[in-house]
């Protein structure tokens, strides 16, 4: 059986080797009952706020509680910083967006309520985010990473863009559903080639530059969204010439952005 993995948050606390941290509720459920451990068992703990991992063993198993030890840091996985702004979209795929960004290792989710957007006002919600939290602990517990995305609302794809990285830059994408979407919004009648492009980009980007993705949610982005987002500094880019869903879109993007930069 692999070695149990569990997350836990810093706050402000500083973490060294040789210190006892709690287990309680759900992850001593896992690790008294899942996983059977007894004192002196292995495990590792995933600090993800602070993005570290240590080896640990089990000191305790009580009723309410459990203690680990901290024994050992263990190197992390080196991600270079990536942010998805993401049109909400309806449903469980925010859910499997999370996942999966998750386990590819996307720093920030913005989620905003974009003018297709079904519903925003039961979209946005704070227990919507302690959801989506639960489902990036489970993912990256299963994953191996240490990146866990910090999740965040905003009412516009303005507002989105503005509070995050300065997106003025070769760093910033706008995956946008069809080539010629964007070209019509723009005047520019330049077909993109998504591989050639994107590879450009990163290439005169530093491996530990922020980088940027813009995706809509279902239907996707209006005209005037299109247009808000080149004129912050997106630039447009099409993943082929079949439409594609909104969490597909966005999967696809970080993987690819992930998987040809220099890191």
């Amino acid at each position: 059986m692999h070695t149990p993995r569990f997350v836990i948050r810093s706050g402000d606390r500083q973490f060294e080797v040789g210190e006892l941290i709690e287990l309680v509720d759900d992850d001593l459920h896992h690790l008294r009952d899942v996983f059977r451990a007894k004192p002196g068992a292995e495990v590792e703990i995933v600090v993800a706020d602070r993005k570290e991992r240590f080896r640990g063993t089990v000191a305790a198993i009580e009723k309410r509680r459990a203690e680990v030890r901290l024994e050992e840091k263990l190197p992390s996985s080196r991600v270079a910083p990536l942010t998805l702004i993401l049109g909400m979209p309806k449903g469980p795929a925010s859910e499997l967006i999370v996942e999966k960004c998750t386990e590819i290792g996307v720093e920030n989710i913005v989620l905003f309520a974009a003018e297709r957007t079904q519903n925003p006002s039961q979209a946005l919600s704070d227990k919507r985010i302690e959801r989506l939290y639960r489902v990036a602990d489970a993912a990256l517990k299963q994953c191996g990473g240490t990146t866990i995305p910090h999740v965040s609302y905003a009412q516009t794809l303005e507002d989105a863009l503005r509070n995050s990285i300065a997106p003025k830059s070769l760093r910033s994408v706008l995956v946008s559903p069809q080539e010629r979407t964007a070209a019509q919004v723009t005047g520019n009648a330049h077909q993109i080639d998504a591989s050639s492009e994107l590879s450009s980009r990163l290439e005169k980007a530093d491996e530990n530059a922020d980088f940027l993705i813009v995706v809509g949610p279902e239907g996707g982005l209006t005209d005037l969204e299109i247009g808000t987002a080149i004129r912050e500094g997106c630039q447009p880019l099409s993943l082929g010439e079949q439409t594609l869903r909104c969490e597909t879109a966005a999967v696809l993007a970080c993987g690819i952005i992930q998987f040809l930069r220099p890191s």
